[in-house]
């Protein structure tokens, strides 16, 4: 009975079991932000204004709720098959969107500093959900 007991309170909160959530996200954005020199912390600083590396890559789970964002979903995964390796493809998932978002960091001074920190942002989120 304790084991079925335990199995159901696990099924009931696969979002709280199975999931980063917040401090997964803000755990690696400090250790990362650790690893950073003076110079990218004042850039990121620039861009995210008064808001924490460890606290943007919460940004995109945070818009989950909204729909207008929906266009994002399949970005936070991919499918791999076991024994597979990634081939590129036009689809939409995190590392096809990991490589247009770092592409347009690298050019940021085409984008506007707003357009710059939703890609910072992204690119936080990303790298944390495959982490």
């Amino acid at each position: 009975m304790r084991y079925i007991l335990i199995l159901l309170i696990f099924l009931c909160k696969p979002h709280s079991s199975f999931a980063w959530g917040n401090i997964g996200h803000k755990a690696i954005g400090s250790v990362a932000l650790h690893y950073l020199d003076a110079k990218t912390k004042d850039s990121i600083g620039f861009y995210l204004g008064n808001v924490g590396l460890d606290s943007a890559g919460l940004w995109m789970d945070q818009m989950r709720s909204n729909p207008a964002y929906d266009y994002m979903k399949p970005w936070h995964y991919i499918y791999i098959n076991k024994g597979e390796t990634y081939k590129p493809t036009t689809e939409e998932n995190v590392i096809n969107e990991l490589n247009k978002v770092i592409d347009q960091l690298k050019h940021r001074s085409l984008y506007s500093k707003e357009q710059t920190m939703v890609s910072l942002k992204i690119l936080t989120h990303l790298v944390e959900d495959l982490h």
